[in-house]
């Protein structure tokens, strides 16, 4: 998938992500960790729901691929895109797919251990919302 404009992709991820933007919303509901609203649109909170949203949708495309283009014709799953933006074969796909999502996930947790305390500091979050942001953080990562 291509743009006409420089022959750029169309930003895959970023179009699930906001496809499938109440996924996210969901750990908060499955964790009990309600965000506290005055930070909930802060750079870290969105990292974190951004990647989480990324690392499913990959994890998935990885292991579905196969039956995805060969038995359900599918078109938007991350290795297709891969293959016909890299002009490569499916295993090197894979691996930029899987490169992505080690990424993505290193995302998440650098953000988690080093932007969260700041976070929680410039908005002098007392325990209980520092605890409900933690629980939100967590729970992808104890609900695998």
């Amino acid at each position: 998938m291509t743009t006409s404009a420089g022959n750029r992709p169309i930003p895959h991820e970023q179009f699930r992500r906001e496809a499938d933007a109440w996924r996210a919303g969901l750990v908060e509901h499955a964790s009990n960790a309600p965000v506290p609203a005055r930070v909930a649109g802060t750079r870290a909170l969105r990292v974190l729901k951004d990647a989480f949203s990324d690392a499913v949708h990959l994890r998935n495309d990885l292991f579905s691929y196969q039956r995805e283009t060969q038995d359900e014709g599918e078109i938007n799953n991350a290795v297709l895109v891969f293959e016909h933006f890299c002009g490569c074969g499916p295993q090197e796909a894979a691996d930029r797919v899987n490169d992505l999502l080690t990424s993505r996930l290193h995302q998440f947790e650098h953000t988690t251990l080093t932007e969260l305390p700041a976070l929680f500091e410039e908005h002098r979050l007392d325990p209980a919302e520092r605890s409900q942001v933690l629980a939100y953080a967590l729970g992808p990562v104890s609900k695998c």
